[in-house]
């Protein structure tokens, strides 16, 4: 690190790390989109615990994807934000049928 970068400070607002959440979740095939409480993000110091609660499709395997939606939205907090700790949590609230 240079001096320079040693002094940046800055502050990313909560409703940024929630933008990164469902920009990530658009990238997910089988993500039918949010439901109930949508994304939910909590901060303590430089701790992030995310809550996404989404839909799925219908027939879809919901393990695979409960399981690659966290660690797809795990790379995308810890590649942009850095977090020193970054829990997950995937609900899957809502089946809907596939368009045919």
């Amino acid at each position: 690190m240079t001096e320079m970068e040693e002094q940046v400070e800055y502050i990313v607002p909560n409703t940024v790390y929630e933008q990164l959440v469902t920009m990530a979740l658009r990238e997910i095939p089988g993500v039918a989109g949010t439901r109930g409480r949508g994304i939910v993000v909590r901060r303590a110091g430089e701790a992030l615990a995310v809550e996404v609660h989404i839909a799925g499709y219908f027939g879809d395997n919901l393990e695979q994807l409960a399981l690659t939606v966290q660690q797809h939205v795990s790379t995308a907090l810890e590649t942009m934000g850095e977090p020193e700790s970054l829990a997950v949590q995937v609900t899957i609230e809502d089946l809907v049928l596939k368009e045919k």
